[in-house]
């Protein structure tokens, strides 16, 4: 099957862009690298986020995870810390009542642009497959898609390790050199963004790994532990040297629609699916 667009990542951008071209009467396909819902909220616990100017399908979405229990952890102003096991499960029963196909636990291996339409080479469980669509919109944090299908290569500046500790005896870890911001919930944990400048991928990791360990190490000298870690750090990139990095949709087709749904979309989202402030 041909799809009209093919949506790269179960963010609250993708989600909120899917539901939008589906009710347009378009065919979609969302794909996500995990096996659930959130972007960069659920992958790595990025859950300071701030919510002005939130509109349309994204308010709708943001409504239905406040609904539910214990949604948020702490509302400060336009802050507010989400549990991203809600925001997992209300994206994923949205995509359901909406009736929009998906494919979670793919990751995508290549990019191919041809007359025909856009075609995404995915590892799957079962193995390769490839779908194809007359366009592709890559509603990613790292625009991975993007960059798949296009020789320039955005610059890795930052790795963030986002996390939830218990209630410490005492505060002294907040004093560890990387700490970049944090937050005290209402039930006494913290959740903390720590930052990395890593020179590489690679080197990111093994950083990320001493970093989790040395500050694992604070934490007990507290009274405290790390409750929950993230899927995957969250990656900074610097898009500058990127000329295409402003027009997320890969296609042969006239475009227009696409951008203008797009930019509503994100617009409406971008402040949610954006980066920990």
């Amino acid at each position: 099957m041909k799809y009209d667009y093919i949506i790269h990542n179960a963010s609250i951008t993708g989600v909120a862009l899917a539901i939008s071209l589906k009710r347009a009467g378009k065919a979609v396909l969302l794909i996500n690298n995990y096996g659930f819902c959130g972007g960069s909220i659920t992958e790595s616990l990025n859950l300071l986020q701030e919510t002005d100017d939130v509109q349309g399908i994204a308010e709708e979405l943001l409504s239905s995870i406040r609904k539910q229990n214990r949604a948020v952890h702490l509302q400060e102003g336009n802050q507010v810390i989400l549990n991203p096991e809600v925001v997992k499960s209300v994206l994923l029963y949205t995509l359901e009542d909406e009736s929009i196909p998906y494919l979670l636990h793919v990751k995508a291996q290549a990019v191919d642009c041809s007359e025909d339409g856009v075609t995404v080479t995915l590892v799957a469980k079962e193995g390769t497959i490839t779908k194809t669509a007359a366009q592709v919109i890559d509603a990613s944090d790292d625009q991975y898609l993007l960059q798949l299908a296009t020789t320039e290569k955005a610059v890795l500046t930052q790795k963030r390790i986002h996390l939830m500790v218990t209630p410490p005896q005492h505060d002294s870890f907040l004093l560890a050199p990387y700490m970049r911001t944090f937050k005290q919930v209402e039930d006494g944990r913290y959740w903390v963004s720590l930052a990395l400048t890593p020179q590489t991928q690679l080197f990111s990791e093994m950083e990320a790994n001493e970093t989790n360990d040395d500050f694992a190490h604070r934490l007990r000298m507290s009274g405290a532990r790390i409750q929950l870690l993230p899927a995957q750090t969250q990656s900074v990139m610097d898009f500058s040297k990127v000329t295409e990095a402003s027009n997320r949709i890969m296609g042969t087709v006239s475009s227009k629609n696409a951008q203008q749904e797009f930019a509503k979309a994100s617009e409406m989202v971008e402040r949610l699916n954006a980066i920990a402030v």
